[in-house]
């Protein structure tokens, strides 16, 4: 039996997380920190659910996503991303647009994640 284990960290955790701790990462910048810390202490996969910065609430904006994910990015980390809406359901992009290519290609999504492109 293979005993490797894999650890992926949820950056801003699930509900309403952000009421209930100071220090939860709420904007983009803060998430992919967080991503970044993360990775460099051990994690090798980057769980990431964007929140509204305003009222620290989950949402769910491609545009929010791709801060994220081109923080991550731009530190060179080699931590996988995974991206997800989990607080508030399926990920959506811009008519037109191909999802994975608008959030900057996130290495993978939760299986229950659904991404549709709103008409």
């Amino acid at each position: 039996m293979n005993r490797g284990v894999i650890i992926s960290c949820a950056e801003t955790g699930a509900a309403d997380n952000a009421s209930r701790h100071p220090d939860l990462p709420i904007t983009p910048k803060q998430i992919a920190s967080a991503a970044i810390e993360a990775a460099k202490t051990g994690a090798a996969i980057a769980h990431c659910q964007v929140r509204d910065p305003e009222t620290g609430q989950g949402c769910r904006d491609p545009g929010l996503h791709k801060e994220v994910v081109d923080g991550i990015r731009s530190a060179e980390s080699d931590v996988a991303i995974n991206l997800t809406a989990g607080m508030v359901g399926d990920l959506y992009s811009g008519p037109g647009e191909v999802p994975l290519i608008y959030v900057s290609t996130p290495d993978m999504l939760p299986a229950g994640t659904l991404l549709k492109e709103r008409s």
